[in-house]
């Protein structure tokens, strides 16, 4: 039966609680956000102790269900100051899926400077004090959990960025080789989950089994069919070969590439980064394309990209990433690109919005478009607090205020890849 987690940070106590008939068939993104309606007041600070953290399973994880492993991240934005959901791959859906949790509501607050470890499995719910995972980045956090607690567990986890809680931190999760790749990157949920105190939570589903239908042939008809339409499609196959990354060369065709903080549409560099450019260098280097970013998942968008030596950089490079990393910075070389992916992924930033920051730090003139070593070190500067790294990892509009600098038009507090 599938049971609510309900988690104070402020008493550090759990709850299991039966779901209310209202949840029924809701699920994912759905949940999340009806949760964070009938639960959070409306004028709560999104870094305050009313706030809550959602993690949301959709209806089908756990099951066989194709690419039906993902997992929602909801709160109130600190970013938009309104509902927000963040969705991302890795392990931890399905996971939560077969230890019986439709939901996991985290709420309240711990002493300021506390950190902690929370832990899932079928026994029940540890929490831990974790210090020593302090100032950690997701990769080093990722690895020593996983050594500590068994290599089959999933991990969902903040990098320093969420720590101190900037508005464009990212709440990242295990992929099925263990690497914190993929990220529930939109809104500043890292920053919230930050905010709670919680630098990680452990998914141990060993000893469970996965969800079974009632009408097993049914289910698995119905299944068999839907794989079927999605591998039919071309662009599933454009998908697999290429990554999302693979649409990038025709936006900037079509003039609606991202590219010098959105002051043009097409990039002269846009093969160099595009879909098959990075493809087949990355296949020279012993890296792929055709990857799941979750068990399950028929469409295989995903990669796994190597530097010059052969060395693994990141995962998931995909298409919001070369875009406001790159031609949106008028970057093009390719290896400085991965290294900024990477350094997202390892302080927890969500790309879009630190492309963005980026982006309106050039047109202010911090530095020069296409100085991509400059941009490296702003990044840098993030993960070290030191000026102007904060307003920096604020995000696109929250950078601003810190350079004085209007470039145009303002929206709902939340950047994008796209015009």
């Amino acid at each position: 039966m599938s049971r609510i987690l309900r988690i104070d940070m402020t008493n550090l106590k759990a709850e299991f609680q039966d779901p209310p008939s209202e949840f029924g068939r809701l699920g994912g993104r759905g949940l999340s956000s009806h949760i964070i309606y009938s639960e959070v007041p409306a004028t709560c600070h999104p870094l305050g102790k009313d706030n809550r953290l959602i993690l949301a399973p959709g209806l089908l994880a756990g099951s066989a269900a194709p690419s039906s492993g993902r997992l929602s991240v909801g709160a109130k934005s600190p970013l938009t100051g309104g509902i927000k959901e963040a969705n991302v791959g890795g392990t931890p859906g399905h996971k939560m899926a077969r230890l019986g949790l439709k939901a996991i509501i985290l709420e309240g607050q711990p002493a300021r400077d506390s950190l902690y470890l929370i832990k899932i499995n079928k026994e029940g719910v540890t929490i831990l004090p974790a210090p020593e995972l302090k100032g950690l980045g997701n990769y080093a956090t990722a690895q020593r959990l996983l050594h500590e607690h068994g290599d089959k567990a999933g991990i969902i986890c903040i990098g320093p960025a969420g720590e101190t809680r900037l508005a464009a931190a990212s709440v990242a999760c295990t992929d099925p080789q263990g690497r914190p790749a993929r990220h529930a990157a939109r809104g500043g949920m890292g920053a919230v989950m930050g905010s709670k105190g919680i630098k990680a939570i452990i998914i141990d589903d060993e000893g469970t089994e996965g969800l079974e239908a009632r009408d097993k042939k049914a289910f698995r008809d119905t299944c068999q069919a839907f794989v079927r339409e999605i591998l039919e499609r071309k662009a599933t196959s454009l998908l697999s070969q290429f990554g999302t990354i693979g649409g990038l060369v025709w936006l900037s065709k079509w003039g609606s590439l991202p590219t010098r903080n959105f002051t043009c549409g097409t990039f002269e560099g846009d093969s160099a980064i595009g879909g098959k450019g990075v493809a087949e260098v990355n296949a020279s280097r012993g890296g792929s394309f055709g990857q799941v970013c979750m068990p399950g998942c028929v469409v295989r968008c995903s990669n796994t990209i190597h530097d010059k030596d052969g060395h693994f950089v990141t995962a998931g490079f995909e298409f919001e990433s070369g875009a406001m990393l790159g031609s949106n910075l008028g970057i093009d070389n390719r290896d400085d690109l991965f290294a900024l992916e990477r350094m997202c992924d390892d302080l927890g930033l969500d790309t879009i919005e630190i492309g963005g920051a980026l982006g309106v730090a050039a047109d202010a003139g911090l530095y020069t478009f296409g100085d991509s070593q400059r941009a490296l070190a702003l990044l840098q500067e993030v993960g070290q607090g030191t000026p102007p790294g904060p307003g920096v990892g604020a995000g696109g509009c929250g950078h601003r205020p810190h350079l004085r600098h209007q470039p145009g038009a303002s929206g709902k507090g939340a950047g994008h890849a796209r015009p």
